[in-house]
């Protein structure tokens, strides 16, 4: 954080909030009361809830190799038996919808493969 902070990064500033907010202990009282109403509309929308006690690791990346990654570690042995669920969120209407599934290939607005292609196209342009 202290070389975010001192220098000039081609980082987006939302990466080093959620570094800051990740590292704070879980708030108590009225802010607790707080973060369980901001917690709501995502907990409707995934049909469950997000318990704080339990260990859970929540991931977000457009990077096709990092999705394709954990689908393929999550069919080894290691971590076969480890439960994950997929999420995606789409403008439609200017709403924003959340699409989820066991699976990356239950989203169908999942655009990371179409647009890795798009850019390996782009890419081989260059050398025609």
């Amino acid at each position: 954080m202290a070389v975010y902070d001192g220098h000039y990064l081609e980082f987006d500033e939302s990466h080093r909030d959620t570094c800051v907010l990740l590292g704070q202990p879980l708030p108590r009282d009225s802010r607790k009361d707080l973060a369980a109403v901001q917690i709501e509309p995502i907990e409707r929308e995934m049909g469950g809830t997000v318990e704080p006690d339990a260990t859970q690791v929540f991931v977000a990346t457009h990077s096709l190799f990092l999705l394709r990654e954990l689908e393929i570690q999550s069919k080894t042995d290691d971590f076969g038996n480890v439960n994950q669920r997929y999420f995606a969120l789409a403008i439609r209407d200017d709403n924003v919808r959340v699409e989820q599934g066991d699976t990356a290939d239950e989203l169908r607005t999942l655009l990371l493969l179409d647009e890795n292609l798009q850019q390996s196209d782009r890419y081989l342009a260059l050398e025609d």
